[in-house]
């Protein structure tokens, strides 16, 4: 077996490790990366990333969460230089989310991309 060879056979142990985690770790209620209906558009599953993961990585290179940091969420004070923006907004609520899935035995990796998302498109 060359290098390239035992690598990528190293890289798909690590994915089938990580949902066989899951599916020991995890909350029967929990959805698991394992279980994921698909996508719009048929792709390859990934060497060591989750289909989970993978929409995050996703989201967080997407020109739409880029501009979050453009939009601002609540004026907190008029006088100042401090204000919040849609950007700083999703990463507590991602942090929240992550801790709450967490706690319960869900699937950090899904609600961390949820709360990323959950901004996404408004205007």
């Amino acid at each position: 077996m060359t290098d390239a060879e035992a690598l990528s056979s190293l890289d798909r142990i690590n994915r089938q490790i990580l949902e066989a985690k899951e599916r020991s770790f995890l909350s029967p209620l929990a959805t698991l990366s394992g279980d994921s209906l698909g996508r719009l558009y048929p792709e390859e599953e990934h060497s060591f990333r989750t289909a989970f993961q993978r929409d995050r990585d996703r989201l967080i290179h997407s020109t739409a969460f880029r501009r979050l940091e453009y939009k601002t969420q609540v004026f907190v004070n008029r006088e100042g230089d401090y204000y919040r923006t849609r950007l700083t907004h999703t990463l507590e609520v991602v942090q929240i989310a992550r801790s709450i899935a967490r706690a319960l035995a869900l699937n950090e990796d899904l609600a961390e991309a949820m709360a990323l998302a959950h901004d996404l498109g408004h205007t």
